[in-house]
């Protein structure tokens, strides 16, 4: 088949601004001091250990996770990628102890509902890691507050983009079974514990763990293992095609249910590391200056033609990159196992032309697509559509 396309445990800010200088400073009801970006943000997190990433985009602040609120069959996300029919909300991010495992909050208004976003490092034993501590998990928590003198029937769902290191195909175990196929789980048969792994089986590897019933955590009505393009495309209704993936992400859907006038919704979820470490929280981040360009593919090859050489060229000179993110495609033409083969050729040979340009190995991060974003229509899928064979490279710089 071919594919078309939270923190109950720190207090809500009641905030005094101090000082204001790019962003501003405000103290909260526990005495903590948060820093507040400019309005505007949306809140897509990443979180990785150390120069080793549990999320796509980590160790740069950039993140492609996301979440999708529903109010009575009206959706609304912090991911800009939607449709206009999805409104994307943005708002002012509050953040603190980002010397070691921040906590943030961002809140949103949608649809007569607030919101409010929390993400709060915990330890072993999911309590509350205190301001400047390390986490082992971050508690991901929604608090959903009805602002209207209506009912109200309100869902969420919650994409995690499951890249763990230099594997953006992660095998998981749910609950110790191999998963080695797309898979949806109802509850009462939703997992406990997701194992996330960079190399399957091998916990002495960086492996990230998701954690759905304990502590805070409200357990999903649905979690959906699958292809990263297809998940990252859906709004509400999920319909998983047959057969495994090779770009991994992780969707947890909590149902819509009736929130009363003035009454609260609230769902989280954990995710971490199995064992001890220390975890960093990056966000989307203004503070960098982002360039792209996208280069083209000659049919069925990876090799970069001498065009997308001056392309990259002209992109990376006179530049210190902090970060460089290859978004690759091809068209329709052959099948889809073979297209995301070629799409990861593709992707090697941008990433080998940018380390020969300096650009350090460690901060360049791929995304490969194959077909999932290429006219399927029965001409482009016999000769192929030129538009389709590409590459888009964003750097980030400061």
């Amino acid at each position: 088949m071919r594919y078309r396309q939270v923190f109950i445990g720190m207090a809500l800010l009641t905030a005094t601004l101090l000082t204001v200088s790019g962003c501003a400073t405000l103290s909260g009801t526990g005495g903590d001091v948060y820093t507040s970006h400019q309005e505007g943000e949306d809140g897509r997190f990443t979180i990785g250990t150390g120069n080793k990433r549990l999320m796509y985009g980590y160790p740069v602040p950039y993140s492609t996770s996301h979440f999708v609120i529903a109010v009575d069959g009206k959706y609304a996300s912090n991911n800009p990628r939607f449709s206009s029919d999805v409104e994307y909300l943005t708002g002012n991010l509050l953040y603190t102890g980002e010397e070691a495992s921040a906590h943030t909050q961002i809140s949103f208004k949608f649809n007569g509902i607030e919101v409010t976003q929390r993400l709060v490092p915990v330890d072993a034993k999911f309590a509350d890691v205190a301001v400047g501590g390390w986490g082992q998990y971050y508690r991901i928590e929604y608090e959903i507050v009805n602002k209207s003198d209506i009912a109200k029937k309100i869902g969420l769902t919650l994409l995690i983009d499951t890249m763990i290191d230099d594997n953006d195909a992660s095998q998981m175990d749910a609950d110790g079974t191999r998963i080695s196929t797309q898979s949806s789980f109802i509850e009462p048969n939703v997992p406990s514990e997701v194992l996330v792994y960079r190399v399957p089986g091998n916990k002495d590897e960086l492996t990230a763990t998701l954690v759905t019933s304990r502590g805070k955590a409200v357990k999903p009505d649905f979690l959906y293992v699958g292809r990263w393009p297809y998940l990252h495309s859906v709004v509400w209704n999920v319909d998983l095609a047959q057969g495994g993936y090779t770009d991994s992400g992780l969707l947890l859907k909590w149902n819509e249910t009736d929130v009363p006038a003035g009454g609260k919704k609230y769902v989280a979820t954990h995710y971490g590391l199995p064992r001890p470490g220390r975890l960093t929280l990056l966000t989307n981040s203004g503070a960098f200056q982002r360039d792209s360009t996208t280069i083209y593919f000659d049919l069925g090859k990876h090799d970069l033609t001498p065009a997308a050489k001056l392309m990259l060229d002209t992109l990376l000179t006179g530049k210190t990159i902090s970060g460089a993110f290859i978004e690759v495609s091809t068209d329709a033409v052959g099948n889809e196992a073979a297209n995301m083969a070629l799409s990861k050729r593709r992707a090697q040979s941008v990433s080998a032309y940018l380390v020969e340009k300096k650009v350090p190995e460690t901060v360049i991060i791929p995304k490969s697509y194959g077909e999932s974003h290429a006219d399927q229509s029965e001409t482009a899928r016999k000769t192929g559509n030129q538009q389709d064979r590409k590459a888009t490279i964003v750097i980030f710089t400061h």
